[in-house]
């Protein structure tokens, strides 16, 4: 079984309207509704396998989690590359049918110099590398668990202020990691890897957000679902170890 979480699946299982879509577009598929990873998941997962087997006298092939990804199941890996470019097909088709861009929007990357320096005086050792991109239109909440651990729940969009920076700070119990100016989508961190991979995140987020409009528009995450991801010390293991 291998999972994995591309913009083009979130799109969908991020979405409002992401199970009725499922249900549509992949009638042989298991749908699980957002539960809190760990030995819930575990548990609830084994008796949703065990009641779709009973009722379809077979296991899943492909499992959409919601606001999280997919599982894929085969026999070999020929089986899962077909089952893979399946699902791409048909959710690219129907990208394409409702008139949604599989392309992202980023404006070219202005002259960030004077921006970056600002962050990190600002930031201090929060932030002791910044990267850059040309704006995009980021996602304002919290997507799915691995937006949360490598991006944060909610990206900074104030005026770069040392008020608004301690406004944040204060509200969200954490710096930001993804900043937002008027020409610019900043990523930020304690090192080159974790800033670059904030931007990645933030990048793929968009991504997310923008085909969850062929399904309704994007659905964040619920509260508790967020603070149980960014309270689990098995993510925040998971974040350090990519510093």
């Amino acid at each position: 079984m291998v999972h994995t979480h591309p913009a083009l699946v979130n799109g969908m299982t991020c979405a409002k309207d992401g199970k009725a879509a499922c249900e549509r577009l992949f009638p042989n598929a298991l749908w699980m509704d957002y539960i809190d990873a760990g030995y819930t998941l575990c548990m609830t997962a084994r008796d949703m396998l065990k009641q779709f087997k009973e009722d379809h006298s077979r296991e899943p092939d492909v499992i959409f989690l919601k606001n999280h990804g997919v599982f894929v199941a085969g026999n070999s890996s020929e089986d899962i590359r077909a089952h893979y470019a399946h699902i791409m097909e048909t959710l690219r088709a129907e990208y394409a049918k409702v008139g949604v861009s599989l392309d992202l929007d980023v404006a070219e990357k202005p002259d960030t110099a004077q921006a970056e320096a600002l962050i990190q005086e600002l930031l201090g050792d929060d932030v002791a590398t910044v990267q850059a991109s040309g704006r995009f239109d980021v996602a304002a909440g919290p997507i799915t668990p691995d937006h949360i651990v490598y991006s944060k729940s909610f990206p900074f969009t104030a005026e770069l202020t040392a008020k608004n920076i301690a406004a944040f700070k204060a509200e969200h119990g954490y710096a930001p990691r993804v900043i937002v100016t008027a020409d610019a989508v900043f990523g930020g961190g304690a090192s080159e890897k974790v800033a670059e991979l904030a931007l990645v995140m933030a990048d793929d987020g968009a991504r997310v957000q923008q085909l969850a409009e062929a399904f309704g528009g994007i659905e964040f995450m619920t509260d508790d679902a967020r603070e149980f991801i960014e309270n689990w010390e098995v993510e925040a293991y998971r974040a350090k170890q990519m510093q």
